[in-house]
């Protein structure tokens, strides 16, 4: 209806706040608190994963690995638009060194894998575009964790603090943001 459609509008305009949630897998984000931050707060949102969950398990279909990824990758797409989300991907193509390569028990061999240095390269343009005034990590960097997960906590906050740093990355042509 067109007064949802009013009210959608109209919503930006509760809040000048924008926030960037991260996690490592389409499914980490935390879909009841953003709602409740855009819809109910009217806060500007962003998004960013660092895999498109290639190595992940699929209970209700028959596609695995890139495949996988594909229908992840639409299906967390699809739910930034609801949320109205800005979405942002660290993993940018299917065979990206990025990728979900499945279960990982520390954030040092994932960080390994997908290179630190790329990572942070990626997280710090993902920061320095989107501008959010607040990031917040999904998951801890704790013992017991995915590795996915803590390395992409451990690299949200080093990209935090080389988003805000000159000497940083200074090829990306992108003015320095301090969350």
């Amino acid at each position: 209806p067109r007064s949802v459609q009013l009210w959608r509008a109209l919503l930006p305009l509760k809040s000048c706040v924008s926030f960037m949630n991260t996690g490592a897998h389409p499914d980490d984000e935390i879909s009841t608190m953003l709602a409740a931050l855009h819809y109910r707060d009217g806060i500007n949102l962003s998004h960013a994963c660092s895999t498109r969950g290639e190595g992940g398990q699929n209970a209700i279909g028959t596609e695995t690995g890139v495949d996988l990824g594909v229908v992840r990758t639409r299906e967390m797409e699809r739910a930034a638009d609801i949320l109205d989300m800005t979405q942002y991907w660290l993993c940018q193509y299917p065979g990206d060194p990025l990728a979900d390569f499945g279960f990982s028990k520390s954030g040092e061999e994932t960080l390994e894998k997908w290179g630190e240095a790329r990572t942070l390269e990626r997280f710090v343009w993902i920061l320095r575009t989107e501008r959010p005034d607040i990031a917040a990590v999904t998951f801890l960097d704790v013992p017991g964790q995915h590795g996915h997960h803590r390395a992409m906590t451990k690299s949200a906050y080093k990209a935090v603090i080389l988003a805000a740093d000159p000497e940083a990355f200074p090829e990306q042509n992108l003015p320095v943001w301090q969350v």
